[in-house]
This record gives structure tokens, sequence and C-alpha cells, in this order.
């Protein structure tokens, strides 16, 4: 406000200078410059999560096990162990949690119950350099009457250079879904 003389003004300003940025970023050929888009994940990927997770949970985690029942601390009994937890973290496919939650948390059940899944495969693919060239920007999707017998790809390596040996690509391949299962 104080540089442009208004709110206004300023944040349009500050548009005008992303535009050009980003045009600017787009011809040399840089990662990441999309028109106003950005991808946002984790250094290092999703596994900073589990860790973090994990970190938080301490030594409390009890992984590599099945659960057959979670009850409200008012009590229950499991056939081999009983775990008594303030907390608990369920890391499950929506319909193994709902079956978890059912019996004191019926709503969320429900609402778990409605997610649909459509399942695929992703491929993660290493491309040296030299041997193929990738575009600039996130991925694309594919439309089924491209032919292709693929939904897209990610382009993992042009907004996280890390997620590739130097002078690599690192992609993600979607296959199979709903109507190619």
């Amino acid at each position: 406000e104080r540089e442009s003389g208004s709110l206004v003004r300023g944040m349009i300003g500050r548009m005008k200078r992303t535009r050009r940025e980003s045009r600017e970023k787009r011809r040399a050929g840089i990662a990441g410059a999309g028109r106003g888009a950005s991808m946002v994940t984790f250094p290092g990927g999703l596994r900073r999560l589990v860790d973090g997770v994990l970190g938080f949970i301490g030594e409390a985690y009890r992984g590599n096990c099945s659960v057959e029942r979670v009850v409200p601390p008012e009590g229950g009994e499991s056939r081999d162990r009983k775990w008594t937890a303030s907390r608990v973290v369920l890391c499950a496919e929506a319909p193994a949690a709902a079956a978890l939650v059912r019996e004191f948390e019926p709503g969320v059940a429900d609402s778990l119950d409605s997610i649909h899944y459509c399942a695929f495969n992703a491929v993660g693919l290493g491309i040296e350099r030299d041997s193929a060239s990738i575009p600039p920007g996130f991925g694309f999707l594919a439309r089924r009457e491209q032919g292709l017998r693929m939904l897209g790809a990610i382009f993992n390596s042009n907004f996280q250079a890390d997620r590739a040996p130097e002078g690599c690509f690192a992609l993600t391949a979607m296959v199979g879904g709903e109507l190619d299962p």
C-alpha cells in the first residue's frame, strides 16, 4: 500500500510482476513456471509426512499388525492384544476404516463408505536426459479418444529437482483405471 498508493494498485502490480517473471521463466525452460500454478509438496516427498506422524507418535507406534476392532475408551477386548490410546491414527483404505469406526461413529463410517475408489497403477520411470526430451510443465492427462492406454503422466523432476539423479528425468505414468482395468 505504501509503495503503490493503494492495496488494489499494489495487487495489480504484483500480478503483473508475477506474470512477467513466469513468462521469463517459461522462455528460459525453468520448471514450475506455469501460469499462476504451483505444486506444493514436502521437500523429499510424502515420506516426510509419514516420518512426521511417526515422530509425533513415538514409541506408541504399532506397525505390521492387523486391527480387528477399535472401541471407545469405555473398554473392549481383542483376541490377542489390547492397547489403550487417547488418539488413534487409522492409515487404511476408506472401507476398512469405516468398518473399524462404524460402532461408535456411524456418520464418519457412512462418509468413508461414500468414497468411490478408481484403482489404477502408478508406474515410476527414470529416463536419462540424453535419451528423451520431456516438455516443461507438470505432466499431462490423456483423453480416451487419443488412443493411449494410460490416464496420464506426471513429470516429477520438472517441479521437484531432487526426484531424479543428475542427468535424469523422473516420471510417474498412471495406467489402468475404471475404463481400462
